[in-house]
Protein backbone atom coordinates (compact mmCIF):
# COMPACT_ATOMS: atom_id res chain seq x y z
CA UNK A 1 0.00 0.00 0.00
CA UNK A 2 0.69 4.08 -0.09
CA UNK A 3 3.14 5.00 1.68
CA UNK A 4 4.21 9.11 2.91
CA UNK A 5 6.52 10.76 0.35
CA UNK A 6 10.14 10.08 1.05
CA UNK A 7 9.45 8.41 4.02
CA UNK A 8 11.68 5.66 5.63
CA UNK A 9 8.80 3.03 4.56
CA UNK A 10 9.67 0.05 2.78
CA UNK A 11 11.25 0.20 -1.34
CA UNK A 12 8.36 -2.17 -2.51
CA UNK A 13 6.25 -2.04 -5.17
CA UNK A 14 2.09 -2.50 -4.11
CA UNK A 15 -0.69 -2.39 -6.60
CA UNK A 16 -0.43 0.88 -7.28
CA UNK A 17 1.70 1.77 -11.08
CA UNK A 18 3.99 4.52 -11.31
CA UNK A 19 2.80 7.07 -13.23
CA UNK A 20 3.67 7.53 -17.05
CA UNK A 21 4.41 10.54 -18.47
CA UNK A 22 4.72 9.37 -22.20
CA UNK A 23 6.93 10.98 -23.21
CA UNK A 24 10.10 13.22 -22.28
CA UNK A 25 9.21 16.88 -20.41
CA UNK A 26 5.61 15.92 -19.27
CA UNK A 27 4.72 15.78 -15.88
CA UNK A 28 2.17 14.45 -13.21
CA UNK A 29 1.51 14.38 -10.01
CA UNK A 30 -0.80 12.27 -7.79
CA UNK A 31 -2.01 12.27 -4.46
CA UNK A 32 -3.82 10.29 -2.04
CA UNK A 33 -5.55 10.65 1.16
CA UNK A 34 -7.31 7.89 3.41
CA UNK A 35 -7.34 5.72 6.19
CA UNK A 36 -5.79 1.83 6.08
CA UNK A 37 -6.26 -1.28 8.25
CA UNK A 38 -3.91 -4.07 8.95
CA UNK A 39 -1.30 -2.92 6.37
CA UNK A 40 1.92 -4.39 6.66
CA UNK A 41 4.71 -2.37 8.58
CA UNK A 42 7.73 -3.10 10.26
CA UNK A 43 5.62 -3.71 13.31
CA UNK A 44 2.35 -5.03 12.11
CA UNK A 45 3.07 -8.53 12.57
CA UNK A 46 3.41 -8.28 16.50
CA UNK A 47 0.16 -6.43 17.17
CA UNK A 48 -2.55 -8.98 18.48
CA UNK A 49 -5.22 -6.95 16.05
CA UNK A 50 -4.77 -5.16 12.97
CA UNK A 51 -4.58 -1.62 13.90
CA UNK A 52 -5.54 1.81 11.55
CA UNK A 53 -3.29 4.42 10.37
CA UNK A 54 -3.18 7.79 7.58
CA UNK A 55 -2.58 6.74 3.97
CA UNK A 56 -0.88 9.47 2.67
CA UNK A 57 0.71 8.66 -0.91
CA UNK A 58 2.34 11.41 -3.28
CA UNK A 59 3.94 10.55 -6.73
CA UNK A 60 5.73 13.29 -8.66
CA UNK A 61 7.48 12.87 -12.27
CA UNK A 62 8.75 15.26 -14.87
CA UNK A 63 10.09 13.32 -17.63
CA UNK A 64 12.34 10.76 -16.36
CA UNK A 65 12.74 12.32 -12.51
CA UNK A 66 10.31 11.15 -9.95
CA UNK A 67 9.94 11.30 -6.45
CA UNK A 68 7.53 8.60 -5.37
CA UNK A 69 6.29 7.27 -1.71
CA UNK A 70 6.74 3.45 -3.62
CA UNK A 71 10.31 4.08 -5.60
CA UNK A 72 11.78 7.17 -3.27
CA UNK A 73 13.51 9.50 -5.49
CA UNK A 74 15.19 8.75 -8.62
CA UNK A 75 15.57 8.33 -12.60
CA UNK A 76 13.88 6.40 -15.01
CA UNK A 77 16.17 4.64 -17.44
CA UNK A 78 13.98 2.80 -19.43
CA UNK A 79 10.91 4.72 -20.02
CA UNK A 80 8.17 3.61 -22.70
CA UNK A 81 4.68 2.50 -23.14
CA UNK A 82 5.14 -1.14 -22.07
CA UNK A 83 8.30 -1.13 -19.92
CA UNK A 84 10.18 1.25 -17.32
CA UNK A 85 13.10 0.40 -15.36
CA UNK A 86 13.78 3.24 -12.66
CA UNK A 87 17.01 3.70 -10.10
CA UNK A 88 16.50 5.10 -6.79
CA UNK A 89 16.68 6.24 -3.61
CA UNK A 90 14.84 5.55 -1.07
CA UNK A 91 14.99 3.50 3.00
CA UNK A 92 14.35 0.60 4.08
CA UNK A 93 12.23 0.63 7.54
CA UNK A 94 13.44 0.29 10.97
CA UNK A 95 11.58 -0.60 14.30
CA UNK A 96 11.29 0.50 17.77
CA UNK A 97 11.04 -1.64 20.74
CA UNK A 98 8.72 0.63 22.45
CA UNK A 99 6.25 0.39 19.59
CA UNK A 100 4.68 -3.00 21.36
CA UNK A 101 5.45 -4.79 24.15
CA UNK A 102 6.51 -7.66 22.51
CA UNK A 103 9.47 -6.30 21.33
CA UNK A 104 10.74 -5.75 24.87
CA UNK A 105 14.21 -6.56 25.18
CA UNK A 106 14.67 -6.92 21.32
CA UNK A 107 16.22 -3.28 21.06
CA UNK A 108 15.54 -0.65 18.46
CA UNK A 109 16.73 -1.98 14.83
CA UNK A 110 17.72 1.44 12.98
CA UNK A 111 16.28 2.46 9.67
CA UNK A 112 18.84 2.40 6.41
CA UNK A 113 19.32 4.29 3.22
CA UNK A 114 18.70 1.95 0.52
CA UNK A 115 19.32 2.00 -3.53
CA UNK A 116 16.80 0.59 -5.61
CA UNK A 117 15.50 -0.70 -9.08
CA UNK A 118 12.35 -1.04 -10.17
CA UNK A 119 10.97 -2.82 -12.99
CA UNK A 120 7.63 -2.14 -14.09
CA UNK A 121 5.77 -4.23 -17.06
CA UNK A 122 2.68 -3.67 -18.88
CA UNK A 123 2.24 -6.13 -21.78
CA UNK A 124 -1.37 -4.98 -21.71
CA UNK A 125 -1.89 -1.95 -20.83
CA UNK A 126 -3.60 -1.03 -17.62
CA UNK A 127 -5.46 -5.16 -17.74
CA UNK A 128 -1.64 -6.34 -16.82
CA UNK A 129 1.10 -5.10 -14.70
CA UNK A 130 3.94 -6.78 -13.44
CA UNK A 131 6.58 -5.41 -11.31
CA UNK A 132 9.98 -6.51 -9.06
CA UNK A 133 11.46 -4.25 -6.72
CA UNK A 134 15.29 -4.93 -6.02
CA UNK A 135 16.76 -3.26 -2.57
CA UNK A 136 19.87 -3.30 -1.44
CA UNK A 137 20.30 -1.32 2.18
CA UNK A 138 23.42 0.31 2.47
CA UNK A 139 23.83 0.12 6.09
CA UNK A 140 26.06 -2.62 7.09
CA UNK A 141 24.21 -5.44 8.57
CA UNK A 142 20.75 -3.91 7.54
CA UNK A 143 19.68 -6.23 5.45
CA UNK A 144 17.26 -6.04 1.89
CA UNK A 145 13.63 -7.00 0.90
CA UNK A 146 12.57 -7.60 -2.45
CA UNK A 147 9.40 -8.15 -4.13
CA UNK A 148 7.74 -9.54 -7.29
CA UNK A 149 3.97 -8.92 -8.04
CA UNK A 150 1.55 -8.41 -10.85
CA UNK A 151 -1.85 -6.70 -11.18
CA UNK A 152 -4.98 -8.25 -12.96
CA UNK A 153 -7.11 -4.79 -14.27
CA UNK A 154 -10.61 -5.32 -15.30
CA UNK A 155 -13.52 -3.43 -16.07
CA UNK A 156 -16.72 -3.71 -12.85
CA UNK A 157 -19.16 -1.83 -15.02
CA UNK A 158 -20.45 2.22 -15.47
CA UNK A 159 -17.56 3.81 -14.64
CA UNK A 160 -16.12 1.68 -11.81
CA UNK A 161 -12.74 -0.53 -12.46
CA UNK A 162 -11.38 -3.30 -10.35
CA UNK A 163 -7.87 -4.30 -9.83
CA UNK A 164 -6.56 -7.68 -8.15
CA UNK A 165 -2.64 -7.25 -7.05
CA UNK A 166 -1.01 -10.38 -6.11
CA UNK A 167 2.83 -10.02 -4.58
CA UNK A 168 5.46 -11.95 -2.78
CA UNK A 169 8.50 -10.49 -0.59
CA UNK A 170 12.08 -12.13 0.06
CA UNK A 171 14.84 -11.22 2.29
CA UNK A 172 18.33 -11.84 2.28
CA UNK A 173 19.48 -13.14 5.87
CA UNK A 174 20.49 -10.22 7.69
CA UNK A 175 17.12 -8.48 6.80
CA UNK A 176 15.35 -11.47 8.12
CA UNK A 177 17.21 -12.24 11.05
CA UNK A 178 16.75 -8.01 12.19
CA UNK A 179 12.67 -8.47 12.50
CA UNK A 180 12.26 -11.99 12.68
CA UNK A 181 15.37 -13.65 14.87
CA UNK A 182 16.55 -13.87 18.26
CA UNK A 183 19.84 -13.63 18.65
CA UNK A 184 21.47 -15.11 21.99
CA UNK A 185 21.77 -11.60 23.50
CA UNK A 186 18.19 -10.62 22.91
CA UNK A 187 16.85 -14.27 24.00
CA UNK A 188 18.76 -13.00 27.49
CA UNK A 189 16.75 -9.91 27.87
CA UNK A 190 13.31 -11.24 26.51
CA UNK A 191 10.55 -13.65 26.40
CA UNK A 192 11.98 -15.87 23.45
CA UNK A 193 14.16 -18.17 22.72
CA UNK A 194 17.32 -17.73 20.55
CA UNK A 195 15.76 -18.41 16.57
CA UNK A 196 18.27 -17.68 13.81
CA UNK A 197 16.12 -17.34 10.15
CA UNK A 198 17.75 -17.93 6.94
CA UNK A 199 17.42 -16.19 3.90
CA UNK A 200 14.06 -16.85 2.07
CA UNK A 201 10.61 -15.70 1.85
CA UNK A 202 8.86 -13.20 3.85
CA UNK A 203 5.25 -12.75 3.26
CA UNK A 204 2.70 -13.17 0.27
CA UNK A 205 -0.47 -10.42 0.12
CA UNK A 206 -3.27 -10.56 -2.30
CA UNK A 207 -5.19 -7.23 -2.44
CA UNK A 208 -8.99 -6.64 -4.12
CA UNK A 209 -9.60 -2.97 -4.98
CA UNK A 210 -12.09 -0.73 -6.94
CA UNK A 211 -11.53 2.56 -7.87
CA UNK A 212 -14.22 4.83 -9.90
CA UNK A 213 -13.92 8.79 -10.70
CA UNK A 214 -16.14 11.33 -8.52
CA UNK A 215 -15.63 14.27 -10.40
CA UNK A 216 -13.05 15.72 -12.48
CA UNK A 217 -9.28 14.84 -11.49
CA UNK A 218 -10.71 13.34 -8.28
CA UNK A 219 -11.22 9.30 -7.66
CA UNK A 220 -12.11 7.14 -5.15
CA UNK A 221 -9.84 3.82 -3.98
CA UNK A 222 -11.05 1.26 -2.05
CA UNK A 223 -8.59 -1.82 -1.32
CA UNK A 224 -9.57 -4.97 0.61
CA UNK A 225 -7.05 -7.86 0.84
CA UNK A 226 -5.13 -11.06 3.27
CA UNK A 227 -1.27 -11.04 4.06
CA UNK A 228 0.67 -13.98 5.13
CA UNK A 229 4.05 -14.86 6.60
CA UNK A 230 6.42 -17.26 4.69
CA UNK A 231 8.85 -19.58 5.36
CA UNK A 232 11.46 -18.99 8.70
CA UNK A 233 9.33 -15.73 9.24
CA UNK A 234 6.21 -17.94 9.95
CA UNK A 235 7.87 -20.10 12.13
CA UNK A 236 9.28 -16.75 13.74
CA UNK A 237 8.50 -16.86 17.72
CA UNK A 238 7.89 -12.97 17.50
CA UNK A 239 4.80 -11.88 15.55
CA UNK A 240 1.56 -12.24 17.39
CA UNK A 241 -0.23 -13.43 14.00
CA UNK A 242 0.78 -15.58 11.12
CA UNK A 243 -1.70 -13.63 8.46
CA UNK A 244 -4.18 -10.48 8.96
CA UNK A 245 -7.33 -8.86 6.59
CA UNK A 246 -5.92 -5.21 5.37
CA UNK A 247 -8.32 -2.81 3.58
CA UNK A 248 -7.85 1.36 2.74
CA UNK A 249 -10.53 3.56 1.38
CA UNK A 250 -8.64 6.62 0.18
CA UNK A 251 -9.44 9.98 -2.38
CA UNK A 252 -6.77 10.25 -5.02
CA UNK A 253 -6.13 13.58 -6.88
CA UNK A 254 -4.27 13.69 -10.33
CA UNK A 255 -3.32 15.99 -12.70
CA UNK A 256 -1.70 15.39 -16.31
CA UNK A 257 -1.37 17.91 -18.05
Amino acid sequence: MGAALLACAPLAADEASPPRTGKDGSWNLEASLGVQVGTESSTSWMLPAPKSSPLVDLNFQHGRFFASGRRGVGWELVQDSRLTVAAGLGCVPGRREPEDDRLRGLGDVPASPALAATFDWHPLGDFLHAYLSLVKATRSGSGSPQTAGITLGFPVGGRVNGFLDLSQTWGDRNFVQRFFGVDSSQSASSRYPVFRPGAGRVNGAAVLGLATPVARKWSLVGTLGHTWLLGDCARSPIPARRHHATASLAVKFSIHP
